[in-house]
């Protein structure tokens, strides 16, 4: 499903887990995209970023996962708009977070490009809400770090 954002002027394309990728269009090279020369300004492994419209990202499914439910770290590979692999995400986090706080749990998901160098880092602490929401609601909202590239931090 494919949606346009006029005001932010993108487009955003979702694919759900388990369904297949975009056909490339015909005659369009598949596989990893090729690798970029150095730009002035733009940290190694992110060159990519400047030569794409928009990324496909789709979730890795677990057989675990998918037959007995149990929660795993989630894998994602990140495509551009005719096919080609860009990056893989991986998350890391502790099996207790994952079992037990599920969407609510603390992360980091590792950004690599092809040649498996990190470039970017997202991150989230685990926050324990409890009865202090009641009197402060944003005392549990969640906030990821970005840090790209790796020790940089470029949003909140």
């Amino acid at each position: 499903m494919e949606s346009y954002d006029k005001e932010r002027n993108i487009s955003t394309i979702k694919i759900e887990p388990g369904l297949p990728m975009p056909a490339a269009p015909p005659g369009a090279p598949v596989g990893f995209m090729p690798t970029m020369a150095p730009i002035a300004g733009v940290p190694i492994g992110l060159e990519y970023l400047t030569q794409i419209d928009r990324l496909i990202i789709q979730q890795k499914v677990s057989l675990l996962e998918a037959v007995a439910g149990w929660e795993v770290k989630n894998k994602y590979a990140i495509y551009n708009s005719v096919g080609q692999q860009v990056y893989y995400a991986y998350e890391e986090s502790g099996c207790c977070m994952r079992q037990c706080c599920g969407g609510q749990r603390g992360f980091t998901i590792h950004i690599v490009d092809n040649f498996n160098r990190e470039v970017m880092r997202i991150s989230r602490p685990f926050k324990c809400c409890t009865w202090c929401c009641l009197a402060n609601f944003r005392c549990c909202g969640s906030e990821v770090t970005v840090e790209a590239p790796v020790g940089n931090v470029a949003g909140y």
